[in-house]
């Protein structure tokens, strides 16, 4: 099979003097990291400078001269392109989610500790009943004031979803 170079396009600055660009085939898509000098730049007081154009996701280069085949490609590099920003966004969020079940953990396992300071079976509660082991040691710790302090909570969360869902003051 011919596997045609259509383009690349730059996605995003790794560091300095490299940069993240995706380069479309006709038959496949590829991600890596290129220096400047790759894609025609030239030092400007020893700094690479970018044209503004490549910043916004437009092509460097298109090499098929077969216009019906170019456009349909460039649909179908649209997707690909869109699926691999995709990819690496549940990549960090995959990353993220192992983090916070991490430290969930841990801070679920030293409020069992806790509980296990006051008594046996206020420990095997906490460790098996989670949800409402955190209810009752976040009242019993903050003691007579924890009623204002989650109504306070609450009604915050509250207002942050309902703004993020669209609704006026």
């Amino acid at each position: 099979m011919n596997n045609i170079k259509l383009g690349m396009i730059v996605t995003d600055i790794a560091h300095i003097g490299r940069y993240e660009v995706i380069e479309i085939y006709k038959n496949e898509v590829k991600l890596k990291l290129i220096s400047g000098r790759h894609i025609g730049v030239k030092p400007v007081n020893d700094l690479e400078v970018l044209p503004m154009s490549l910043f916004l996701g437009g092509f460097i280069e298109i090499n098929d001269n077969r216009l019906n085949d170019v456009t349909d490609n460039i649909s179908d590099i649209n997707t690909r392109a869109t699926n691999i920003k995709i990819e690496h966004r549940i990549n960090y969020m995959k990353t993220f989610n192992s983090i916070m079940w991490i430290l969930g953990t841990i801070y679920h396992l030293w409020t069992a500790i806790i509980a296990f300071s006051h008594s046996v079976i206020a420990g095997i509660v906490t460790l098996f009943l989670p949800a409402l082991s955190e209810i009752y040691w976040f009242f019993a710790t903050l003691g007579d004031n924890a009623i204002y302090t989650a109504l306070a909570i609450i009604f915050t969360i509250g207002a942050i979803v309902y703004k993020l869902m669209g609704g006026k003051q």
